[in-house]
């Protein structure tokens, strides 16, 4: 995904619902940055919206990667666990062309992910 489709998207938000939007690109208000325990891999949900009483955090994927497979689910499930911390729901954006291949994978592993095509 480029910064266009981000950018797009954030526009079909519906603004009148949230109260703040963060991304991660952002110099001034970034998204936070996630990681598990004595790893060394840390994560930023590509979009984050505060609502009332929730936060629902967003993941761009540009392509389905069998190779990174493992790391992308570690990282859906940080996001996921986040977002339930925050009464939110995790959304994951992908190409139109590669959302059964991510819906599939998250059947499988039983994963709490929206996928929303783009």
């Amino acid at each position: 995904m480029t910064k266009k489709d981000i950018e797009k998207f954030i526009e079909t938000l519906d603004k009148t619902t949230y109260k703040s939007i963060r991304l991660k690109d952002d110099n001034v208000n970034p998204t936070k940055e996630l990681s598990f325990k004595n790893t060394g891999l840390t994560y930023s949900p590509t979009i984050e919206i505060v609502r009332n009483n929730q936060t629902d955090l967003y993941e761009f994927e540009k392509s389905y990667r069998t190779a990174e497979l493992s790391k992308l689910i570690a990282k859906w499930i940080m996001f996921s666990i986040r977002a339930k911390k925050l009464s939110g729901k995790f959304y994951l954006v992908v190409n139109k062309k590669d959302k059964p291949k991510f819906q599939q994978v998250i059947i499988d592993k039983q994963l709490d992910v929206e996928v929303i095509e783009i």
